[in-house]
């Protein structure tokens, strides 16, 4: 008895392990799996710092794919934040994602920035703020000035909708304006000058055009990449890599072409932004997306997968570099289940529980019926380890698991009208391919997860109906 009572107890902390939050820096220790999301992180780095300077990007996927998690590992990416100002929010958190518009975003954005200033720089930009949004104080009684006065417009943009109202009213009136001040707190992070040598592409290609030796080229490829702030130091590195007379020889051109001066411009990561509902995403990044583009930063933000196959996105797709996220590949196009996709998502689990808790085939029924969307596979593992505890039992075993896919399928089921789309999910099955499908039709299952896209790389991409539903699917 008492180890069956240990067993639920340890059911019990598994189930809030199992909880629908993002990894933190603090707990991805704990809970992460670096190889799922750090190729992903890596991808979106190598994009910001080669993209054009004030680039804007779009991070694209399911919900639940693990699109926070990833952005978080980007904005806490020590290079990234030695070469840039970066400064990450979410949007969930500052706004209400039922009601918001470009204005309010922009408006954020001031506030982190100045927020992100030394406080010895800030007090002009308090004041700044404070005139700006001082007419939509009509309606409360607001003595506060500097931080106070953020706090208390962060508090009533979220939820006061008479002052959200008139907030936006005062910005639409003054949008030059708010435009003029983010602006300049952005030069004042560019006018700070990140400097370094460093050997590119762009350097080896300079070093190719003055005639520099290809035995030469290919010892200093071997340092590509890497950062030397100091002259004397990465003359040490030349003598080691390439030499001492060819360094005599060539370090004054390598010099010149290595050397980097670079502003330190600030990056803004948005999170939450796939989290709007469908008419602010579409008012937001199709109908109003000049007015974020206009900011002097680099901007990164969350984008849902259905919008991006939306007719509208073709207007804007000039104005954005996409970077994806899909579901993990527990399987390709073929059907071939990928052993390497499989452990990931066991290792994922069994961060959470103990092994001791769940049999071999409930934990593989439940990864493969999850899709490899991380939200579903945690959702269903949290219902597996509440539905144990209601039952006394002191393990998860295949009908517990059962069971949990089961109301999962009729969960889908309910959304779905097969009338409408039985056809369409049938072809889907069959081909992988979405070829003669409306794309509104299209838009509406990736939305809500009735159907999954993937693709890995250059590789294809394909889809497949959530397993989920095609539990409730045969049921028909």
């Amino acid at each position: 008895m008492p180890d069956n009572i240990s067993k639920i107890t340890g059911l019990t902390e598994a189930y809030h392990n199992f909880g629908n939050f993002p990894l933190t820096e603090k707990n991805f220790e704990k809970f992460g799996i670096s190889l799922m999301s750090r190729d992903s992180a890596d991808s979106i780095i190598k994009t910001i710092e080669t993209s054009e300077r004030l680039q804007k990007i779009l991070v694209i996927g399911h919900s639940g794919c693990g699109k926070t998690t990833v952005l978080r590992q980007v904005a806490a990416d020590e290079e990234l934040n030695k070469k840039n100002h970066v400064i990450m929010f979410s949007l969930s958190r500052e706004l209400n994602l039922l009601d918001t518009d470009a204005l309010d975003i922009m408006l954020v954005v001031y506030m982190h920035l100045i927020y992100a200033l030394p406080l010895d720089l800030s007090g002009q930009y308090l004041e700044s703020f404070r005139l700006l949004t001082e007419p939509a104080f009509e309606s409360l009684d607001i003595k506060d000035r500097g931080f106070d006065l953020m706090k208390i417009v962060s508090f009533n943009i979220k939820t006061n909708y008479k002052f959200r109202k008139n907030l936006r009213k005062t910005l639409k009136k003054n949008i030059i304006e708010l435009q003029k001040s983010i602006s300049i707190i952005c030069r004042e992070f560019s006018s700070q000058i990140y400097r370094c040598y460093r050997i590119t592409d762009r350097v080896l290609k300079r070093l190719k055009e003055q005639e520099v030796s290809e035995k030469v080229i290919s010892q200093l490829e071997q340092i590509k990449g890497k950062e030397y702030k100091s002259e004397l130091k990465f003359s040490r590195i030349l003598k080691k890599q390439i030499g001492d007379v060819q360094t005599m020889h060539y370090k004054p051109v390598i010099m010149k072409y290595a050397w980097v001066e670079s502003p330190m411009d600030p990056v803004i990561i948005i999170d939450s932004s796939d989290k709007l509902i469908h008419k602010a995403v579409k008012q937001i990044f199709f109908e109003e997306s000049h007015i974020l583009r206009t900011l002097e930063a680099k901007m990164v933000f969350s984008f849902p997968l259905s919008a991006y196959y939306h007719p509208n996105f073709f207007q804007i797709r000039d104005f954005f570099l996409n970077e994806f996220i899909r579901p993990v590949h527990l399987y390709d196009m073929s059907g071939y289940f990928q052993n390497n996709a499989l452990q990931c998502l066991s290792e994922l689990i069994e961060k959470r529980i103990d092994k001791d808790l769940i049999t071999h085939d409930a934990l593989q029924y439940i990864i493969t019926s999850s899709g490899g969307l991380l939200r579903d596979l945690v959702r269903m593992m949290q219902m597996c380890c509440k539905s144990a505890v209601y039952e006394n039992k002191d393990i998860i075993d295949k009908k517990t698991a059962q069971k949990t896919v089961n109301e999962m399928a009729d969960m889908y089921a309910r959304f779905l009208d097969f009338a409408q789309y039985r056809e369409i999910l049938e072809k889907i099955m069959k081909t992988r391919f979405k070829t003669g499908m409306l794309h509104n039709n299209l838009t509406y299952l990736l939305k809500y997860h009735f159907v999954l896209e993937y693709g890995i790389n250059k590789n294809p991409i394909w889809y497949d109906v959530h397993p989920c539903l095609k539990e409730s699917f045969f049921r028909q």
